[in-house]
């Protein structure tokens, strides 16, 4: 299959989207593209409000759903593999500076997983099966019932903040901590997770 037939069955499908990737990052894996070829890749991306990362850029990777038909994924949630261990290791130990931000307009569903070396802030859940990994900070604008890492790079001064925060399990730095045995779904407000004395702790969010 040509790059031309490809780019054509790309956009038809973003076209059936309806705007649904608008505002995410994209970066490209497997061969290097000649100067031309990433031309109009580019151009595809950016008719439906995608933006092409350089490979300098900062880490970017949102691994596809692994679900099984009955939405069930097919890997325990919070695991990982040799090839996230190593997205993690290429991670900043330092706190990313605020403009180092990947904003997230979706639910992500069991099975999805986001790496990336910055803040990475979601407007919609984290369903339990999906995991979010990241140098910064993590801010979920619904429910995270899923897995969280902030501070991936070793950033203990990393913070994980959600509107309902349900974790199946809650990580920052090398610390982590599970969702409780009896299955409490906390109080109805914000929340606000960090590290202090070498336990993460969970605060009410204030502004």
């Amino acid at each position: 299959m040509t790059l031309n037939e490809l780019l054509e069955g790309l956009r038809t499908r973003l076209a059936e989207s309806q705007g649904f990737f608008r505002g995410t990052p994209v970066t490209l894996h497997g061969r290097p593209l000649l100067e031309e070829e990433r031309r109009q890749v580019a151009e595809l991306v950016a008719e439906f409000g995608m933006v092409l990362q350089d490979p300098d850029e900062p880490i970017v990777e949102i691994k596809g759903d692994s679900s099984d038909a009955d939405g069930a994924s097919r890997e325990p949630a919070g695991t990982s593999g040799p090839d996230d261990e190593a997205v993690i290791k290429r991670m900043t130990r330092e706190a990313p500076p605020d403009d180092q931000t990947l904003l997230v307009r979706r639910t992500l569903r069991s099975g999805q997983r986001i790496f990336y070396d910055g803040h990475v802030v979601i407007v919609g859940d984290v369903n339990p099966g999906a995991m979010v990994t990241c140098s910064g900070d993590i801010v979920v604008m619904g429910r995270l019932r899923g897995v969280a890492h902030a501070g991936a790079g070793g950033n203990v001064g990393a913070r994980v903040m959600a509107f309902r925060l349900q974790p199946t399990q809650l990580r920052i730095a090398h610390y982590i901590s599970r969702a409780p045995d009896d299955g409490d779904a906390g109080p109805g407000w914000p929340e606000t997770a960090r590290v202090n004395n070498g336990v993460i702790e969970i605060q009410a969010f204030v502004p």
